[in-house]
């Protein structure tokens, strides 16, 4: 009879395709895990890498500090002599300086400010006055900056990955049940659902990896405009 063909083929038809279906979902799924462990160990990178920078820069910023302050004490106690004219006290001083703060002065004693009114009041005014260190520290701080918002991108990644691993899994759930339906329309039903599911788990994939090619200035001029992701996807 035609109604129990027709029953045979149906069923058939639903066992291929679900076979199909969840082989494709397994092989996701494991893609999903891997990334999400991937992106897991480039955030644990860059979150150490983050730590080591800003106790350097730390270190960088209380050292150029110290060189300030030494900095100070020397010019004031030079400056004290200059004025005075105090010529081997001046000498004394002056050959402490570091090279940099020497360049300052140097810059400083050119405006001649025992008789120009309108020199800086001091070596610190100059533009040739810099402590590196603090430069050093200002550069840490930016690259700080930089690995903890690679660290919370990864982050960001692998969260992605993981939330497509749980809907993949629900789809695994519902090729397990499928079988256990005798009436075809239900059995029909289920597997629509969960090729829906399918369909929208692996376009997540794609978007994703490619949203990881997008180059990253792009993504943060993106974020300071306010773009929303689906715009940043189409354009």
């Amino acid at each position: 009879p035609e109604g129990p063909k027709h029953a045979v083929r149906i069923e058939r038809w639903t066992e291929t395709f679900t076979a199909i279906m969840l082989g494709i979902v397994a092989i996701a799924t494991a893609w999903s895990g891997y990334q999400s462990a991937r992106w897991g160990g480039v955030q644990g990178d860059q979150t150490a890498r983050a730590a080591a920078l800003r106790t350097e820069s730390m270190r960088a910023s209380i050292l150029g500090g110290q060189t300030t302050q030494i900095d100070l004490a020397l010019g004031l106690q030079w400056i004290n002599a200059y004025a005075a004219g105090d010529a081997e006290l001046e000498n004394f001083y002056y050959e402490r300086f570091r090279p940099e703060f020497r360049q300052a002065v140097d810059a400083w004693l050119a405006t001649d400010p025992q008789n120009n009114p309108n020199a800086p009041s001091g070596p610190f005014s100059m533009p040739e006055y810099n402590v590196s260190l603090i430069d050093e520290a200002a550069q840490l701080e930016t690259a700080v900056n930089a690995a903890s918002q690679e660290a919370a991108a990864a982050s960001q990644q692998g969260d992605d990955y993981i939330l497509n691993a749980v809907v993949l899994a629900s789809i695994l759930f519902l090729g397990g049940i499928v079988s256990r339906f005798d009436w075809p329309p239900v059995r029909i039903g289920i597997i629509v659902v969960a090729e829906m599911w399918r369909a929208t788990s692996i376009m997540m994939i794609i978007l994703v990896a490619g949203l990881q090619s997008i180059p990253d200035e792009y993504t943060e001029a993106a974020e300071v405009y306010g773009a929303t992701l689906w715009q940043r996807v189409r354009r």
